[in-house]
């Protein structure tokens, strides 16, 4: 009986021991989020663990592990070996906060890229990072002409050549955008009919549909760019003034790329900013 008893300890144990291995070797890749903000509080980075959670299962990322280091101001996630972080780093470090700007072309600078076609899409120029040279003589220009308290520069997310894109936009004389999250109502996806691909749409709220009415009018053949934590994610060209309070944006978008999008948008903004140390 007692050589039972101890066989059935060690099977118990050993159970115990494949299920704990199991788990652990599930969760493999580990990303270090460390943030410098003078306003950090263990209840700030629990929030932003919330967030950052809520984010990833917007995204559909639904095995995953979040522990907050509060003497750190740290938060590690764990995710599948298989994850492609790449793809998903932007859910870990982007404030989120949605705004639309009216652009601005600004025709003396000349980036990597520029040439007439690219005067309607408002962009400076792509390179294959963030290049503080165009930054730079973006600015100058921009000062030169007076432009500084109505123009900032914003670079897009990486587009399907790799390459960013630094886009100058319009500000009001307080520095904001021309409409923000507060005046969206809803966003969600839409499949795209006879094809794998999907749409974006964004509903205004009643009382802000007037402003994207009028917004569209005075900018007909001229791109409002869309941003999600001042990054540049879409620059859609105006054809007509919107009178639905709609905003659609199209163009052979995956899954994962809408996903992405709705992933940031249709949560909160973090409350603090966070790098990536490892």
């Amino acid at each position: 009986m007692k050589t039972l008893y101890n066989s059935f300890i060690i099977s118990i144990i050993a159970i115990l021991l494949v299920s704990f291995n199991y788990r652990t070797s599930d969760y493999i890749k580990s990303v270090i989020l460390k943030t410098g903000d003078n306003k950090t509080t263990p209840e700030l980075l629990n929030q932003s663990s919330g967030i950052i959670s809520a984010r990833l299962n917007s995204y559909g990322l639904k095995s995953f592990e979040i522990k907050v280091a509060a003497d750190k101001s740290e938060i590690e996630v764990r995710v599948p070996d298989n994850t492609n972080l790449s793809e998903i780093e932007g859910l870990f470090t982007s404030g989120g906060e949605l705004s639309f700007y009216e652009t601005q072309v600004l025709k003396g600078v000349k980036g990597t890229d520029r040439d007439d076609s690219n005067l309607t899409n408002a962009r400076i120029g792509c390179t294959g990072f963030e290049d503080p040279g165009m930054v730079a003589k973006a600015e100058a220009y921009i000062k030169s002409e007076n432009l500084a308290s109505s123009t900032r520069l914003f670079w897009s997310v990486k587009n399907d050549k790799s390459q960013f894109c630094l886009y100058a936009l319009k500000v009001d004389n307080e520095g904001k955008a021309l409409m923000s999250a507060s005046d969206v109502e809803v966003v969600s996806s839409v499949p795209e009919k006879d094809s794998e691909s999907s749409r974006i749409e964004i509903k205004f709220r009643k009382e802000a549909a007037g402003k994207w009415e009028r917004a569209t009018g005075e900018n007909i053949d001229k791109p409002i760019a869309i941003v999600v934590g001042n990054k540049v994610f879409y620059a859609p060209v105006v054809r007509d003034a919107i009178k639905s309070g709609l905003c659609e944006i199209t163009g052979n978008m995956t899954q994962k790329e809408v996903g992405y999008f709705l992933a940031l948008v249709n949560n909160e903004p973090l409350p603090l900013s966070f790098k990536i140390i490892r």
